[in-house]
C-alpha cells in the first residue's frame, strides 16, 4: 500500500511537472510570437528609414548641382562681361574639367 501511495505521489509530481512544462512552453512561445513581430515592424521601419536617407541624399546632391550651376553661371557671366581669363581655372574646376594640356 505504502508503494501505491509512493507511486501516484510520484505521477502526480510528474503531471505537475508536465502542466509547468506545458506553461513554460506556451509563455515562451507568445514571447516568440511578440519578438517576430516586433522583428517585423523594426525590419520594416529599417526600409523605411533607408529609403528616406537615400531620398536625403538625392536632395543633397540635387542641392549641390544647383549651387554648382549657379556658380558656373556667374563665372561665366564675369568672363561674358570682362573676358577675364583669369577666371578660366574657376570655371575649370567648377565643371571638374581636366586642365588643358600644356605645349612643351
Amino acid at each position: 500500500e505504502a508503494v501505491r501511495a509512493a507511486l501516484k505521489e510520484a505521477e502526480a509530481g510528474m503531471e505537475r511537472e508536465r502542466v509547468g512544462f506545458r506553461e513554460h512552453i506556451s509563455a515562451v512561445s507568445a514571447q516568440l510570437r511578440e519578438s517576430e513581430g516586433e522583428t517585423r515592424l523594426l525590419r520594416k521601419q529599417s526600409a523605411l528609414l533607408k529609403e528616406q536617407l537615400r531620398e536625403s541624399e538625392m536632395y543633397k546632391e540635387r542641392t549641390q548641382i544647383a549651387d554648382n550651376v549657379e556658380y558656373v553661371k556667374n563665372i561665366v557671366v564675369k568672363y561674358l562681361e570682362t573676358n577675364d581669363k583669369a577666371v578660366l581655372p574657376a570655371l575649370q574646376q567648377a565643371l571638374k574639367a581636366p586642365p588643358p594640356p600644356t605645349t612643351t
